[in-house]
């Protein structure tokens, strides 16, 4: 004869044996979505993963190549020429699929900005060399962040500086801009009256810039500050820039 359950439990197992075959055909459903969800994200962390260091791969040699073009060209014509890129095409150093009107372009499909500077006998300040910056722009954030941590030379070989940053919507490159900086400046100290008390260096940390052999900065750029300085989020708008001395004795 039926009885009724009274107690909670009472009333659990016998819902329990009533929904047995539906509670294991759920517990097995749900087993199969995590499974699934795992799996997919596991197969797309693979393919991001093959993605960005196919990028990587491919950009490293064009961005050692452009270096070493760049130097034969100066080495070939000396310090007479006006605008390298325009040199690079002609020359035929970059690849015609690489050039859309004047502007270069790098594999990933960024623009290529190159900056010679020519030392001038006259004005220049001692120590100051011939230099030139490169720019490469349109890149994914992960993309900065890898080029970034690489090691891309010493003050022997010629690198000055590396730079990361983004391009923003009126087409600044930030990395260009702070390669510029310096971060010891004179700031005037000033009385209540205004007047100037003396003057005092300040210095301000960066992390979007780098130094070889140069102890107030961290060479290359660690990982963590390389994840804040590239910060172009989900745009490709990030920007690498290296800046080298054309030839030691320039």
């Amino acid at each position: 004869m039926y009885k009724e359950p009274e107690t909670f439990w009472e009333k659990f197992d016998e819902f329990y044996t009533y929904n047995e075959k539906r509670i294991a055909r759920l517990f097995k459903f749900l087993i199969v979505c995590f499974v699934f969800i795992i799996g997919f994200k596991v197969v797309n962390l693979a393919t991001f993963n093959y993605k960005l260091n196919k990028d990587v791969n491919a950009i490293v040699p064009e961005i050692t190549g452009m270096i070493r073009n760049i130097r034969t060209l100066y080495a070939i014509h000396g310090k007479n020429i006006n605008n390298i890129s325009e040199m690079l095409v002609k020359s035929g150093a970059v690849p015609a699929a690489a050039v859309e009107g004047k502007q270069i372009k790098n594999i990933l499909g960024g623009k290529v900005v190159i900056i010679s500077k020519i030392r001038d006998e006259k004005l220049a300040t001692e120590g100051e060399k011939s230099s030139f910056v490169m720019a490469y722009q349109g890149l994914s954030h992960e993309v900065c962040v890898k080029l970034a941590g690489l090691d891309w030379g010493n003050s022997k070989s010629g690198l000055m500086a590396e730079a990361i940053g983004y391009v923003d919507e009126k087409g600044n490159d930030t990395a260009l801009t702070d390669i510029e900086y310096d971060d010891a400046k004179e700031v005037a100290v000033r009385d209540s009256s205004g007047r100037i008390r003396y003057t005092e260096v300040k210095k301000r940390k960066m992390y979007t810039v780098a130094r070889p052999d140069d102890s107030r900065t961290q060479y290359p750029i660690p990982e963590n500050a390389a994840i804040l300085g590239c910060a172009c989020g989900k745009m490709n708008v990030c920007s690498f820039v290296l800046r080298y001395s054309i030839f030691p004795d320039w």
